[in-house]
């Protein structure tokens, strides 16, 4: 079951997320990565670029560091929190935590907002790029799940596979 916090899922933002990326991108969700996930994984339709974003309802610190790991393989990469979190305000030193790392920063509320737009990666390892695109290829060839299914966080039982929603399906 995905982290809650105050009785929220991080799968609860995931709805104007994919209104963000998700009509010119692939969707994959839960996407194995070392020996952890990345909540979600926009592809181009060619996979020749490739976004993470790591979503948190609070515990951007930790987020923080899941997505500049995920550079080894993402041409950007962003977290995400919801509204009420304190780095939604984004103070100075928040800021420059996120610059600092290239990380992108997107505000979840009534409204959705990237706050601080993420670098292109310039840390990318072949082997990392090759075994998520291998695990993109595979989940493409599986049964594509619904976006009610996604936002509902009902992926979070298959950590070791992903789960795909094709682009412009949502």
């Amino acid at each position: 079951m995905l982290p809650t916090v105050n009785n929220r899922r991080e799968s609860s933002l995931y709805g104007p997320i994919l209104d963000l990326f998700g009509k010119t991108y692939h969707t994959f969700a839960e996407v194995p990565f070392g020996r952890r996930s990345v909540d979600l994984v926009f592809a181009h339709s060619d996979f020749n670029e490739i976004t993470a974003v790591e979503v948190k309802i609070s515990n951007w610190r930790q987020a923080l560091r899941q997505a500049a790991i995920n550079q080894l393989f993402a041409d950007r990469s962003f977290v995400a929190i919801d509204d009420g979190s304190t780095a939604s305000r984004v103070p100075q030193a928040v800021e420059a935590s996120f610059r600092d790392l290239g990380v992108g920063l997107i505000i979840v509320g009534t409204d959705i907002r990237i706050a601080i737009e993420a670098e292109y990666s310039n840390s990318i390892v072949s082997r990392h790029r090759s075994a998520v695109l291998k695990v993109l290829a595979s989940a493409t060839k599986k049964k594509t799940i619904a976006r009610g299914e996604l936002e509902n966080g009902e992926t979070a039982e298959s950590r070791r596979s992903a789960a795909f929603l094709p682009a412009g399906t949502h």
